[in-house]
């Protein structure tokens, strides 16, 4: 029951902090704050928000929510990190290969797709004129439209059109570009010589 006590008394004094540097942030005094809770039904004054922001003030589950969204803070967040060190590995490694698991398939699915194109415009190739970019024109036959898509796609790579993961250290970041390459290169099979069409079955967990 202690320990339960000090989760809570940790979470809280973790809220406040969280309240009173975003509400900072954000640039509004206590007064300002105190006028946005009003209009989603809360009645603080700014006296009662520096109690709260000094944790001086126990905030209601309903309370807390709705400062959270009025403030933009991620309650997730705080209790990601005042779970035990062993729980937020686990949590982590889940997440991990939750997304790992999400990649392959969003992957396989655009593999899919481009397929379903392709096949439509060998059945169709009247319609290869519609396929059009204003730096290539259109694909000549059917054969080239798959080599097409893989010039635009590196064209668009090029400019900088893409996601951009800032490692938290300057080390992770070949071993993260490694495991970005390897979803795509390798988790991800198509069919063909050694390799059955259902030979791959699910992805294991690899975290």
């Amino acid at each position: 029951m202690q320990e339960e006590r000090s989760t809570v008394e940790l979470f809280e004094a973790a809220f406040a902090e969280a309240v009173r540097e975003s509400r900072q942030e954000l640039g509004w005094s206590q007064r300002r704050l105190a006028d946005a809770l009003g209009e989603r039904g809360i009645r603080l004054d700014p006296t009662a928000i520096t109690r709260l922001e000094t944790g001086r003030r126990r905030t209601g589950l309903g309370e807390a929510a709705i400062i959270a969204d009025i403030l933009e803070i991620d309650i997730a967040d705080l209790v990601f990190e005042l779970q035990p060190t062993h729980k937020r590995l686990q949590n982590a490694r889940d997440e991990a290969n939750k997304s790992m698991h999400d990649a392959r398939k969003s992957l396989c699915d655009m593999a899919w797709a481009f397929s379903q194109v392709d096949r439509l415009l060998r059945d169709h190739p009247d319609l290869l004129p519609t396929v059009s970019d204003h730096e290539y024109s259109s694909p000549k036959v059917p054969d080239d439209y798959l080599k097409w898509v893989g010039k635009r796609m590196g064209r668009i790579s090029r400019k900088g059109w893409r996601e951009t993961f800032e490692a938290e250290e300057p080390y992770q970041r070949d071993d993260l570009q490694g495991l970005v390459d390897l979803v795509a290169h390798d988790v991800v099979r198509l069919p063909g010589e050694g390799v059955d069409a259902d030979d791959s079955g699910p992805a294991p967990d690899v975290f």
